[in-house]
């Protein structure tokens, strides 16, 4: 069921992962990950969350961010998709005896 009956297979599965809300309403992650085109944290905010991450962990980075007006959000994960599509068609054979003129 699902996109499997539409043509799609299953790539990859992804799993939950925590951003943060900022005061200007957009996502943004905390530390580096595999995507450069992701909006990260300010750098003042990267080390501050690192050296909470250290004191007390996820729950001390998320107070702190939240009193600079970040807030957590945890997605569910995703499961990418590839669309399969039929092969291209082998192109029609041409005839010996081409048309001279066209209408």
């Amino acid at each position: 069921g699902g996109w499997a009956t539409l043509g799609f297979r299953p790539l990859r599965r992804l799993p939950p992962v925590t951003f943060f809300v900022g005061p200007d309403g957009r996502r943004c992650h905390l530390g580096a990950g595999s995507n450069p085109h992701r909006r990260r944290l300010p750098p003042a905010l990267q080390a501050e969350a690192s050296e909470a991450e250290g004191e007390g962990g996820d729950a001390l980075v998320e107070r702190r961010l939240a009193r600079r007006g970040y807030f957590p959000v945890s997605d569910a994960g995703a499961e990418r998709h590839l669309l399969v599509l039929a092969p291209p068609a082998p192109p029609a054979p041409q005839s010996a005896h081409r048309a001279r003129y066209r209408l």
